[in-house]
């Protein structure tokens, strides 16, 4: 399926989103968004380390949040930041027993986002450092948990 009024994309990647329907990249998003913030509310529950407990619920609280419709120019790079946020946290939840399963369903979430974008039109430059945003996001979110919790 071709974006109407595009021209056929050199691009591979761009080719393939294209293929993807808007509301087939919605519903992965959302259900992607949300098995990621279950995932982090199970490792919530089964760790007993106190920092863990907090950065497993903030995350799952941020990707729940992720749904959130957001209007205007802003939308993408969010949709981005948010996924982002939950793939990076699985990259460092990945030694706990269900880490990799919150990387991999964050990845998905991440490339649903990038694929709504392409079908908005949004401009790719946002939604990159969105990426970087959240890798960032993240990093500060642990320091900042270690800081008050762990004290």
């Amino acid at each position: 399926m071709q974006l109407s009024g595009t021209a056929q994309s050199a691009n591979p990647l761009q080719r393939a989103a294209d293929r993807v329907g808007a509301q087939a990249a919605i519903f992965v998003y959302a259900v992607a968004l949300l098995g990621a913030a279950a995932l982090c509310l199970f490792v919530a529950f089964d760790e007993t380390y106190d920092e863990t407990q907090v950065f497993a619920v903030t995350v799952a609280a941020l990707g729940v949040l992720g749904l959130a419709t957001i209007p205007g120019r802003r939308a993408a790079a969010a949709r981005v930041f948010t996924a982002a946020m939950l793939c990076y946290a699985g990259a460092l939840l990945f030694y706990v027993s269900i880490g990799p399963a919150i990387l991999i369903v964050g990845g998905a979430a991440v490339i649903a986002a990038f694929v709504i974008n392409r079908h908005h039109r949004a401009s790719l430059a946002p939604q990159v450092g969105a990426v970087f945003a959240a890798m960032g996001g993240i990093t500060g979110l642990v320091l900042l948990i270690v800081l008050v919790v762990g004290g």
